[in-house]
């Protein structure tokens, strides 16, 4: 959210209502472990959507969680991710 409002992309109120509610829903996330097999997935996810390595990450742990929607404020990876088949949550 801080890179997001340092480049405009979103304003200061929004920032402030999407750390409120990763705040309030923290406990429904998934933590996943950035294992050896999770990581070259990553790599791959990476050269096909052309991401850098941590979207890369982001989206590669979305598609191994399966049925989740997928929430960023970053065009690029919100693209790439509705192209890889998942729910986009975007304000």
């Amino acid at each position: 959210m801080a890179a997001a409002r340092r480049a405009g992309r979103i304003s200061p109120a929004a920032k402030d209502r999407a750390i409120r509610l990763l705040h309030r829903r923290w406990r429904e996330f998934e933590i996943l472990e950035a294992e050896e097999p999770l990581v070259r997935a990553a790599g791959e996810v990476a050269e096909t959507f052309s991401l850098r390595a941590g979207d890369a990450i982001h989206l590669t742990s979305a598609l191994v969680i399966e049925d989740t929607a997928f929430a960023t404020s970053d065009r690029e990876l919100r693209r790439a991710a509705g192209d890889a088949g998942l729910e986009v949550i975007h304000d």
